[in-house]
């Protein structure tokens, strides 16, 4: 970790479900985060280090085209960033992972 008086960069791997489903690995990434008055008010993604966005992306559409064609209910959960898109997100993977 980099930090100076007002921000830091951090190094981050992350990894769950979704991202081991889609990458097989953790991904990894630079963050900087700028502090005012001793708190956070801004992150900023700035490199990966670990990320396969080719890997991502096939995997990504593959899963939604089975979705749209198999369980259309369930479409729309890539763009949907609430409680209820992950659910579905996750129920996605669940039933693409039993059917291949």
């Amino acid at each position: 970790m980099q930090q100076t008086e007002n921000r830091f960069i951090a190094t981050v791997n992350k990894s769950c479900k979704r991202i081991n489903f889609l990458h097989d690995t953790p991904i990894s990434y630079k963050v900087e985060v700028f502090l005012d008055s001793g708190k956070i008010f801004k992150l900023q993604t700035n490199n990966y280090l670990v990320f396969d966005f080719e890997k991502w992306q096939t995997r990504r559409d593959s899963l939604t085209k089975w979705i749209e064609m198999n369980h259309p209910q369930l479409s729309g959960f890539v763009t949907n960033m609430t409680k209820e898109g992950a659910e579905k997100y996750l129920k996605s993977i669940e039933l693409y992972k039993k059917n291949h």
